[in-house]
């Protein structure tokens, strides 16, 4: 009888231990939806104070409306989610590497846009399960090291770099035509 109750209680602390993981995770994920509501609020106010028709605006409304944009800011700033991923050592270098490979990216689209453009694909093909297009072994090889958590947060960042990198292609070509590289 003895027995018996051990499993029973090993069960239940097993059992618990699977809701108490399933828990985290769902806090976790809502964290991550903060996290990116408060990065989509910042970039819109940032967007409504840079706005042509606020510019346009004078005197005491114009004061109004960035009281309240610089009020809305300061609470938004306010709030501070810090979601940490649990990482190994061979898991922190690779994630190092890929940030400087993310890094290097970044600071080579404003040589070359067409180029930027292509490695962002191939980039983005190496993180999906079936690739689209060409890509890159080292960039997937670094990828594959990192948690999961980093792979689906690399390639989120991916997925929405590359239609702003087209948009500044397209951009740039219609400005300057014969110019683009």
């Amino acid at each position: 009888m003895m027995a018996d109750d051990h499993y029973i209680t090993h069960d239940r602390i097993q059992e618990t231990l699977d809701s108490l993981e399933n828990g985290v995770d769902r806090m976790r994920e809502l964290a991550r939806h903060v996290s990116e509501d408060k990065e989509s609020i910042l970039n819109s106010l940032g967007s409504l104070l840079n706005s042509p028709v606020l510019k346009e605006t004078k005197g005491a409304e114009r004061e109004e409306i960035e009281l309240r944009l610089d009020n809305l800011v300061k609470r938004c700033l306010g709030v501070d989610i810090d979601v940490q991923t649990i990482r190994n050592t061979n898991q922190e270098l690779a994630f190092q590497r890929l940030g400087q490979l993310l890094h290097t990216l970044l600071e080579s689209a404003s040589n070359d846009l067409r180029r930027s453009r292509e490695v962002t694909e191939r980039y983005l093909n190496s993180c999906l399960p079936e690739p689209v297009g060409p890509i890159d072994e080292s960039f997937q090889a670094t990828l594959l090291e990192c948690t999961a958590e980093d792979q689906k947060d690399v390639r989120k960042k991916l997925e929405l770099y590359l239609p702003k990198l087209a948009a500044a292609h397209d951009i740039v070509q219609s400005c300057e035509p014969g110019m683009i590289k």
